[in-house]
């Protein structure tokens, strides 16, 4: 027996905009224009726009395979 407290390691089912932005390597600016175009759909805690993990990869998986060209 240890004296060592009991720990529970768990998955978050949702993050707020800061901690999306990081998880997909993006600024939390760049995750704000993806919201206001529709790309990104977070859901809302209040007035709190919260992503679950789910929507993340799914807008991962939408992305172009190929970088934009003009």
């Amino acid at each position: 027996m240890t004296d060592e407290p009991n720990v529970v390691a768990f998955e978050p089912i949702a993050v707020d905009t800061d901690t999306a932005a990081r998880l997909l390597g993006l600024s939390p600016s760049t995750v704000r224009a993806y919201m206001r175009r529709g790309d990104l759909l977070p859901r809302y805690s209040g007035r709190k726009p919260i992503f679950t993990l789910d929507e993340l990869r799914t807008f991962v998986e939408r992305l172009p395979d190929e970088p934009r060209t003009h």
